[in-house]
């Protein structure tokens, strides 16, 4: 508005000094102010609808990454659980392998006389 007024004003002295008489009234035209004023209105409200428009869209944007992040943590819970089942079934492996290994050290020290014993006293599955 005072940008308007200093405009007014200039034009006054610039026509002061040109023109007889004095300018009585505002060169521009008030359905010129009023044409600006809502310009700028329906540009706010344009602004506005833009605005909640990317709200919306950051929301949902927002809701898809969390149900997203919900999901791979189940899926890390998932593969937490498997592998520590894995691990342990490595471990029931690991001590199988070790009973396993001393029957085959004990089998291979033992005489002929002492295999033939233990095969007549344990019966084959």
């Amino acid at each position: 508005m005072a940008d308007v007024e200093k405009y007014y004003h200039a034009l006054k002295k610039m026509f002061a000094n040109k023109v007889f008489g004095k300018i009585r009234s505002d060169p521009v035209s008030k359905k010129f102010y009023q044409n600006e004023i809502d310009n700028l209105q329906n540009s706010h409200r344009q602004n506005l609808i833009a605005l909640e428009n990317k709200q919306q869209l950051h929301h949902v944007a927002k809701l898809t990454l969390e149900r997203q992040f919900n999901l791979l943590n189940i899926e890390h819970e998932k593969i937490k659980a498997e592998m520590s089942n894995l691990q342990s079934l490595m471990e029931q492996m690991r001590q199988r392998e070790w009973y396993l290994n001393n029957r085959l050290n004990y089998y291979t020290t033992m005489g002929f006389w002492q295999k033939l014993k233990l095969l007549f006293q344990n019966p084959v599955d």
